[in-house]
């Protein structure tokens, strides 16, 4: 347990929240023009597109 972690002996410990516990997450990427892309397939596309560029660039 760390310093900054709170426990109600009666409880126990309990599990981290976050402020975006309990909300949706949207999938959004960015394309090569800075527009950003929220629609699944195109997010996927351009992730493999992304890694593409990214793994064949000469070190």
């Amino acid at each position: 347990m760390t310093r900054t972690q709170k426990t109600d002996p009666e409880e126990g410990l309990k599990p981290p929240q976050g402020p975006h516990d309990g909300q949706p997450k949207a999938s959004v990427i960015s394309d090569a023009d800075e527009k950003l892309l929220t629609e699944g397939a195109v997010v996927l596309y351009r992730l493999s597109e992304y890694c593409s560029d990214l793994y064949s660039y000469p070190f």
